[in-house]
């Protein structure tokens, strides 16, 4: 390098002096001017930088030296956010039988943006809901806090008893029945539905405290379990109720699967056979163990959300069984025979001292129901024929109060 004159020199000093550049030292390079601009635009939305300034002086003395530099740049970025908001509670509503309820609910959301362009929300909600309900049915009765079906006992309810139908075909309500009782096998699931889709509530007939000849089970009964064969039905026999209680117990087995095929098909209620038994097996049974076996039914068959009926058993209404409760109170509803024939009405006041509803069925040909006392009993009674057949079959009868 040649060493410049002192003339040079203080036109050279001049120009540094003048130079655009001054926030950089001389000889600073293109790409080192760079850098600072490149480390502020990563905290900035893409495309929003400003314009880049360059700026060159050059001065011509005995020698040649030219200065240059470069502008810095400014940009500025700006987000928005947005928040949404879901309502946070609905309303319901509630009522026996049948209710309907709405309810709505409001919400407010706010939002917060950050500086690299997207933008993230957050929202809160605040919702009120009222509902209301309201209840309609029939006289057949309304349902219980378990949500089975109980038949009051105001009023008069319109039923018929076919248990002996030939077919589901031969099963004909009356104009305007509210209920029927049906034969648990014998009877379809399809059938049911068509008789709820009429409008009644329909029960289902079995037999708990005998053994038949002929149902698709009856293989499955032990014949220890045999205690006498009913003289009024040959091929029926009464069992030894008090086997229930056995551990692995095979007739609580056999019944606890009778009940749910009556809930599979869409039963209402149960209307479990051969409650007294024991009156014809005294020898063996005794009053409590009748009583204690049919308060086990009755909490079977309520394990699975369906109602049950007390059938006949005048003596026992008010017994108490095993479980400190008394008939009446496990039962929801008493279905006799012949309480007229054989002057036993009165035995069943106690259901409708409850709140629930007695049926009656009289059989004798020459008998005519006596009304008058059904009424002030509130008993829904019928005369019907011996096999309770099919409104559809040869044999049909049905007479009712008026």
């Amino acid at each position: 390098m040649r060493t410049a004159s002192p003339c040079l020199l203080a036109i050279l000093l001049a120009a540094c002096n003048s130079s655009p550049s001054s926030s950089q030292g001389p000889g600073t390079t293109g790409a080192d001017a760079a850098a600072p601009a490149a480390d502020a635009q990563t905290d900035r939305a893409p495309g929003t930088d400003g314009p880049t300034g360059n700026g060159s002086t050059t001065v011509t003395a005995t020698g040649t030296h030219t200065t240059s530099g470069t502008g810095t740049s400014t940009g500025s970025a700006s987000s928005t956010g947005t928040g949404t908001a879901t309502p946070l509670a609905t309303g319901t509503g509630t009522g026996s039988d049948s209710g309907s309820g709405t309810g709505s609910g409001t919400g407010t959301g706010t939002g917060t943006g950050t500086d690299t362009g997207s933008a993230t929300g957050s929202g809160t909600g605040t919702g009120s809901g009222t509902g209301t309900g309201s209840k309609t049915g029939t006289s057949t009765g309304s349902s219980t806090a378990s949500g089975r079906w109980q038949p009051g006992s105001a009023g008069t309810i319109n039923w018929d008893w076919q248990i002996g139908a030939s077919s589901d075909a031969a099963i004909i309500p009356p104009t305007g029945s509210q209920m029927i009782d049906v034969d648990g096998f014998n009877v379809s699931a399809a059938k049911v539905a068509a008789l709820h889709a009429a409008g009644l509530k329909v029960v289902c007939y079995l037999d708990v405290g005998s053994y038949e000849t002929g149902r698709p089970d009856s293989a499955d009964y032990p014949a220890a379990l045999r205690l006498s064969e009913d003289p009024d039905w040959p091929g029926e026999w009464f069992l030894d109720t008090r086997d229930v209680f056995k551990s692995g117990s095979v007739l609580a087995s056999i019944l606890n699967k009778r009940f749910q095929m009556c809930k599979d098909k869409g039963f209402d209620a149960v209307e479990p056979d051969n409650l007294d038994n024991w009156d014809a097996n005294r020898s063996i049974l005794t009053e409590q163990d009748q009583v204690d076996f049919d308060g086990w039914v009755a909490d079977a068959v309520h394990a699975l959300g369906i109602s049950v009926a007390l059938k006949n058993c005048p003596e026992l209404v008010t017994r108490v069984d095993r479980t400190g409760q008394r008939l009446v109170d496990k039962f929801d509803f008493e279905l006799d025979e012949q309480c007229q024939e054989y002057s036993e009405c009165d035995s069943f006041t106690e259901f409708t001292k409850s709140g629930k509803v007695i049926f009656d069925v009289e059989y004798k040909t020459n008998l005519t129901l006596n009304c008058s006392q059904f009424g002030s009993l509130s008993i829904n009674a019928l005369k019907k024929d011996l096999d309770l057949v099919g409104a559809g079959d040869s044999g049909y009868l049905r007479q009712t109060c008026p």
